[in-house]
């Protein structure tokens, strides 16, 4: 019997599933699903990827059995499995006798035909109590849905606490048993959710009793789709509910390099206290703008938007030398916590947006500590139909790191365009690498990103996205940190 090295779980899977948007004058979207396996080892491996529908219940009919190269990839989407029903919503979990990452990328389309886009991780293990930090309910035309699936090996009782920030009301849902490998959909726009306030800008706690769960949060409005990873569910991408100083790998503001884009920063203090925090903003480089900070005091469960008013100018922005020091010009870099005075808890996430092209991504803030030597990129592109990858890549060590990058491409005839590339990173400092044009058209595949240092401290994000499209084809996914090769 082979030995099962990786389960990885799979939240709010989808395929060809209409969400009715209430607040949304385009109505319904329909939803697909695709994801990326990742082998990080040096042999081939086999997987299983099994399938339960929203009662929690096992779709045996439509497992997938499958091999993966060493060190490859595998693509799936849900809607190509011909034994799934149609239209499905459920939850996947995959197992290998190969050490795996997975992303999952969600699609989704309106009656008009235009693309909404958004990326999540898979998960290697759940938690007790997973926190969300942004929910929202008709918040200037943003709503949220999230999924919450049982990665244990028994029934769970889980309990939804919805907390105010800005606006709306404290409300605690009543409790849902969730089968192993289940999951359950909580929709804020859903008539019944009116008990939020007619305006609702929050967090979410999920407590689970006896197992563990995993969470991830969907973001849609009229124009365009986000998503990020609950926190607290002990894994490479959010460890813990909470800590004291975080790193954003990517943060930029009106970059013309492809339209303009720029970043917000939502930061939530789930600390007893009120905490007073500085915000500072480090560019890549020297011409990609100008070292600022910025302050503002945030309540116990509350949060603030930081980076969004303070690098427009606006009279209404918190104290910053941003406007100051940059006047409106761009910057591309990473942002972090300088200080926070009283040392609470904090969880943030990073939004980027286009709104010109129609374009927005999120991801989930990383604490320092969670830096390792080497970070897995489960999927890279290079002129896929249209699509290409940025990786961004942060160095947390106080001193230069030399990074090797390593391709990997899922298809033997893109073999020829594997190869490893190499980087200088200067310490606390992201690194900007375009994958668009410099390794080879129609690559997809993999990556592995490796200090040469065996002390060396790397995160990193990979955004991927269609330029050239009208609508929300980009997606932006967490890369996995691990102690080594």
């Amino acid at each position: 019997m082979k030995r099962i090295l990786a389960v990885i779980f799979v939240v709010g899977l989808l395929a060809s599933l209409l969400v009715p948007m209430a607040a949304s004058a385009q109505g319904a979207l329909t939803y697909e699903s695709a994801w990326q396996v990742q082998n990080l080892e040096n042999q081939p491996g086999s997987l299983v990827i099994s399938f339960y529908d929203e009662n929690g219940d096992l779709i045996s009919a439509a497992t997938i059995n499958d091999t993966i190269a060493a060190n490859g990839s595998n693509n799936y989407f849900a809607i190509k499995n011909l034994n799934l029903p149609t239209p499905f919503q459920g939850s996947a979990v995959i197992a290998s006798d190969r050490e795996l990452r997975v992303i999952h990328n969600l699609m989704a389309h309106n009656a008009q035909g235009v693309l909404y886009g958004a990326s999540s991780g898979g998960y290697t293990k759940g938690a007790t109590v997973v926190n969300l930090p942004l929910i929202m309910r008709n918040n200037n035309g943003y709503n949220t849905w999230f999924s919450v699936q049982n990665a244990g090996d028994a029934d769970t009782e889980v309990t939804v606490e919805f907390k105010a920030g800005p606006a709306g009301n404290n409300y605690t849902a009543p409790k849902v048993t969730i089968k192993p490998g289940g999951a359950v959909i909580f929709d804020q726009a859903a008539p019944g959710m009116s008990v939020l306030g007619t305006k609702f800008v929050g967090a979410v706690k999920i407590t689970s009793d006896p197992e563990p769960v995993v969470a991830t949060c969907v973001e849609v409005s009229p124009t365009d789709l986000m998503a990020y990873d609950g926190f607290g569910m002990g894994t490479e991408l959010v460890a813990q509910i909470g800590y004291a100083k975080f790193v954003g790998p990517i943060f930029h503001y009106d970059n013309p390099v492809k339209d303009e884009y720029w970043s917000g920063v939502q930061v939530q203090n789930v600390g007893s206290l009120p905490t007073t925090v500085t915000l500072e903003f480090v560019p890549q480089d020297a011409s990609s703008g100008h070292y600022c900070t910025e302050t503002q005091t945030i309540q116990p469960w509350s949060s603030g938007t930081f980076g969004v008013l303070s690098f427009a100018g606006h009279p209404a922005a918190p104290p910053n030398t941003c406007y100051a020091n940059n006047l409106r010009n761009k910057f591309v870099g990473s942002v972090a916590v300088l200080s926070n005075s009283a040392n609470q808890p904090l969880n943030a996430i990073v939004n980027q947006t286009n709104q010109t092209r129609r374009k927005a991504a999120s991801y989930s803030a990383f604490m320092e500590e969670e830096a390792t030597r080497c970070v897995s990129l489960p999927l890279i592109m290079d002129r896929n139909y249209g699509y290409d990858t940025n990786v961004t890549i942060y160095n947390a060590s106080t001193v230069t790191a030399t990074v090797d990058i390593t391709y990997t491409a899922e298809k033997p005839e893109k073999a020829i365009y594997n190869r490893t590339d190499t980087y200088t990173i200067a310490p606390k400092t992201s690194k900007v690498i375009v994958n668009g044009g410099n390794i080879g058209p129609g690559f997809v595949g993999s990556a592995l990103a490796c200090d040469r240092d065996a002390n060396g401290k790397l995160l990193a994000i990979v955004n991927e996205i269609r330029h050239a499209e009208y609508g929300d084809s980009f997606y932006v996914y967490n890369g996995f940190n691990l102690q080594g090769p």
